[in-house]
């Protein structure tokens, strides 16, 4: 083992012609490390696997909840602290819905939250691939 000449990072050495660095995350897969941290190692909402690959969000603007009586509760929530407010394009909303999903899973909860109201805003974050991080908002 030999190391790199001149100002390379101590963090990497030269065994013939292959580069060695050590592994990201102890040596996890980036996959493992984003469930645990995103996904806070949540199960499957149908099958309870524990394995989610998606995490679906669904959000309300409080102006456009249709019920006025519920509306008004939603508001007083907010300002006693039980519904904590996200910004919208909107104005303030709250979260109506959350579901995680494996890969068997995935397909039927994406046509289920793809049939929800109009006026919901609907957050898919999946596991990150080879390209990136995916996350898709529909309205």
């Amino acid at each position: 083992m030999t190391l790199l000449p001149g100002n390379a990072r101590r963090d990497r050495w030269a065994v013939g012609d292959i580069i060695h660095r050590p592994a990201a995350f102890g040596g996890e897969d980036i996959e493992s490390v984003y469930a645990s941290v995103v996904f806070r190692n949540r199960q499957c909402s149908a099958c309870a696997s524990p394995k989610p690959v998606i995490r679906i969000q669904t959000f309300v603007a409080i102006r456009d909840i249709p019920n006025v009586t519920i509306s008004e509760a939603v508001r007083l929530m907010v300002q006693t602290g039980d519904f904590i407010p996200v910004p919208l394009k909107d104005g303030p909303g709250i979260r109506t819905g959350e579901i995680f999903a494996c890969s068997a899973c995935q397909l039927e909860a994406e046509r289920a939250a793809a049939r929800g109201p109009s006026f919901a805003v609907v957050v898919f974050d999946r596991l990150p691939h080879a390209d990136g991080l995916i996350v898709q908002v529909t309205r």
